[in-house]
Formats: structure tokens, sequence, C-alpha cells
């Protein structure tokens, strides 16, 4: 007498079907995160439209018995309206090139300096009319190896948000130095607001709001910083 098995190694089998629940898994996240993201866009897009339609249509109906103030007040209105649009479908589409890896990483030795002062040119305006001060403390032969294009980006969203969320007569400061190891340690600091705890651990998700207006209620999405992460992130791998 004796007994008789027959065994099989599924371990395999088990591993794929681990493997399709995580990419399941990591799927439904990827829908998610895009519901919200179209979500939010949809919703910071409705009000620069608005607001601007709505004043076209002021000007449609009572341009006849406008005063000059009036109109020039319209027009700047529906200026910084079209500025946020414009700002708001720049984030858009450089988010979306990145999700579809669409942004190539071609870097080359590149002076810090006049790159800074050439992408914080538009920050500058935004600046002056808030009456902030801003300072650059970056040596003239500072060299950095970088993509000519990803700097800027991160630069611009960083110096923005500093802007925006720094009040009347505050001050920004744009600085670099050389550290160990042939890095450039880059950093805006500024005399804003500032962030509480909860804010900063649920900066980089799209699944819970932490958008808020700067100090002069300007509006913000929080796609901005998401956008400097991945380019960060993007150019480490690479």
């Amino acid at each position: 007498m004796g007994t008789f098995g027959i065994s099989r190694d599924i371990t395999d089998r088990k591993r794929t079907e681990e493997e399709l629940k995580l990419k399941n898994y990591q799927l439904h996240a990827v829908d998610a995160e895009r519901d919200k993201f179209f979500s939010i866009i949809a919703n910071d897009l409705r009000g620069p439209f608005n607001s601007l339609l709505g004043f076209t249509e002021l000007l449609d109906k009572e341009l006849p018995t406008m005063t000059r103030d009036q109109i020039q007040q319209s027009a700047v209105t529906m200026r910084k309206s079209a500025s946020n649009l414009y700002a708001l479908l720049e984030d858009l589409l450089e988010w979306s090139r990145l999700q579809r890896g669409l942004i190539a990483f071609n870097p080359e030795p590149i002076l810090l300096l006049p790159k800074v002062l050439t992408e914080t040119l538009l920050v500058i305006e935004s600046a002056n009319k808030k009456n902030i001060v801003i300072n650059y403390d970056i040596p003239e032969d500072v060299k950095v190896f970088a993509d000519e294009n990803m700097p800027g980006s991160i630069l611009r969203n960083l110096a923005s948000n500093a802007v925006k969320f720094t009040p009347i007569g505050g001050k920004v400061t744009i600085a670099a130095k050389p550290i160990p190891d042939g890095w450039v340690e880059t950093f805006i600091k500024d005399t804003g607001i500032g962030m509480s705890q909860k804010i900063i651990a649920n900066l980089f998700r799209l699944d819970i709001d932490t958008n808020r207006n700067g100090t002069d209620k300007e509006p913000s999405t929080g796609l901005g910083l998401i956008i400097c992460k991945e380019l960060v992130e993007n150019t480490v791998e690479s």
C-alpha cells in the first residue's frame, strides 16, 4: 500500500495574478487622479472665463454710456483674466506633455544668471504691481548642467508662487551657490505667508484640495508645484 500525488508549482501564476491586481489598482488610481485633475481645471477655468464674458457683455451693451475711466478699468480687469487663463493653460499643456512623455531631456552647460533673469521677466511685472522687491544673489560665472527648458519652467512657477503669496511691500530672493560634488544649490526665499503643516502634507495630491488665493486674491490651482516636482523627478531619473 502507498500514496500517490501530483503537485504543481503555481508560484508563477500567483505572481502574475498579483502583478495584474497591482496594475489594475494603478490604472484605477491614474483614472481617479485624471478625473480629479480635469475637475480642478474646469473649475479654475470657469472663473476667468465668466469674468471675461461678463465684461465683454458689459462693453457690448454699455460702451456708449461708459466714462473713459470705466472703460480703462474694464480693460485692466479683462487683461488680468486673460493673463490668468494663459498661465493656467500653459500649466495644463506642460502637465499633459509630461504625462505623455513628450518632454525630452537634453542637458547642456547653461549660465544660470542670464537664464534666471530671462525666465522671471513676467514675474517682475506681477511683483511691481504689489511693490515687491526681487533680489538676485547668483554669481555671474555659475553654470548648471541642465536641459534648456526645464529650469525655466521650475523657476517661473516657484518665483510666481513666491510673489503670489507675499504681501504688498515684501521681498523675494532668488539665489544660487556651488556646493560639493559639482552641484549648484538654487533656492527662492520670500517674506510671504508660508504654508501650514496640513497644506505641506498634501501639497502634491490631486485628490485633496490645497488651493488658496494669493495675498492680493490671485487665483491658484496648485498645478504649478506638481509640474515642478515631476520635472525635477524626471531630471533625476534621466
